[in-house]
């Protein structure tokens, strides 16, 4: 395993100042431990085995709340395969260099942009086939929409938001959604909607939002339901 590098704007990094010592400590840990892809085995006890070896007081609970931190505060995501949590440090590229070896974990199921991986990876991705399921019900129609003007527009890869983002946008819903309660909830679910991958934060936002309207409604409701039998209006 090559030596990470670690740059002094790391401390001056508001993104860091958002950690408390202990899950810096962590942040720091797994970039020293994981692959040369910026991947780990996201399993609490594997990271406690393999970032601190020589700590009997850490416990389970204290390294699921650091990875939980660093990947609302953007510096990771989690992701599964095959039934198995990993991790995937982010901007991993920007800050590494990295040689050219096999991949010990697995990729995540979204595509992620050149800026989170190696050159050298982000190169064999150009120069290789994606690494997608085959299609059981291929089209046999090779070209089905002739014509380029009136093709569909791809969708935009899916990157989990930051909490100001998230913020920014439920300020402009004027919504009330706490924006650290709603990333942290769905970093904990790997980014994911029941068992499908997020597609767009903002919509799920919006449910959320609805949701909470519904809610109150029902309080609402609930109260003077309550308040009509206090007043002998109904049984």
């Amino acid at each position: 395993m090559p030596n990470r590098i670690l740059k002094q704007s790391i401390c001056k990094s508001e993104t860091i100042k958002q950690l408390s010592w202990f899950e810096e400590v962590f942040f720091y840990r797994l970039i020293v431990n994981c692959d040369d892809y910026g991947r780990a085995d996201a399993r609490p006890d594997v990271l406690a085995s393999d970032l601190f070896p020589l700590r009997r007081d850490i416990t389970l609970k204290s390294i699921d709340e650091a990875l939980n931190k660093i990947v609302t505060a953007g510096l990771a995501m989690v992701y599964e395969y095959d039934q198995q949590r990993y991790l995937q440090l982010l901007s991993w590229g920007k800050h590494q260099r990295i040689r050219d070896s096999k991949e010990k974990f697995p990729a995540p199921p979204e595509i992620i942009d050149d800026s989170d991986i190696s050159p050298q990876v982000a190169a064999n991705r150009r120069e290789s086939p994606p690494r997608i399921q085959s299609n059981p019900n291929p089209n046999p129609n090779p070209n089905p929409n002739p014509n380029p003007k009136s093709a569909p527009v791809r969708d935009a890869v899916f990157k989990p938001p930051k909490i100001d983002e998230v913020a920014e946008y439920c300020a402009e819903r004027k919504n009330g959604i706490d924006a650290e309660a709603f990333v942290a909830f769905y970093a904990s679910k790997g980014w994911k909607v029941g068992n499908q991958p997020m597609k767009d934060w903002r919509q799920a936002v919006v449910t959320w939002e609805k949701r909470r309207k519904n809610d109150a409604l029902d309080k609402a409701e609930y109260s003077f339901i309550d308040m009509a039998r206090e007043e002998g209006l109904i049984n």
